[in-house]
């Protein structure tokens, strides 16, 4: 495929299956299903935001909203590190999956696991910020940005306060791994 199709011909292949993905993951979460008309108009929309980051100077701008979240380029030397889960309840198994990126955004390293695993979400999110820290200390990555999609973990893991759960315990844990690597 690669052969056969131009940059901007593979840009909007990625940003549709990237869409399916995301359509097919909010689908298994209990989420509305999108209509391919709707999702197909949506890659387009997240293709012309990508091309943007790509053609003009980022710009922070002090006004702006709180909260806003804008891209900003890791130092040269620093990795952004990726991390979520999945979990099956019913069957009592999580997936983790981890994806480490350096400062020009191309990925150096992965890491999925599947566990049987009876816990709440919190919980696999939790477990998956510790694999991501034991990931990146076993790379040698002393200094990376973590981002994952639970509120819950992130706002632990920033705030440090006490949560005797099993997912608190997990942040510590993790917390623990990374402070380790200095």
């Amino acid at each position: 495929m690669v052969e056969m199709l131009s940059l901007e011909e593979l840009e909007e292949v990625a940003a549709t299956m990237r869409g399916i993905w995301t359509r097919r993951n909010n689908t298994l979460h209990g989420k509305d299903f999108k209509h391919p008309t709707a999702l197909h108009q949506l890659a387009k929309v997240e293709l012309v935001a990508y091309r943007e980051t790509l053609t003009e100077e980022l710009v922070v701008n002090p006004t702006a909203h709180v909260g806003t979240p804008k891209w900003l380029k890791l130092e040269v030397g620093s990795f952004k590190v990726n991390w979520d889960a999945a979990v099956n309840q019913r069957e009592g198994h999580i997936g983790i999956g981890v994806l480490i990126r350096d400062h020009q955004g191309f990925p150096i390293g992965s890491l999925q696991a599947h566990r049987s695993f009876k816990g709440t979400p919190f919980n696999a999110e939790a477990y998956g910020i510790l694999l991501a820290a034991v990931f990146c200390k076993e790379l040698g990555i002393t200094q990376c940005l973590l981002e994952g999609d639970s509120k819950q973990v992130v706002d632990l893991m920033n705030h440090h306060p006490k949560n005797w759960s099993l997912g608190g315990c997990l942040v510590e844990d993790a917390r623990v791994v990374l402070n380790s690597f200095a």
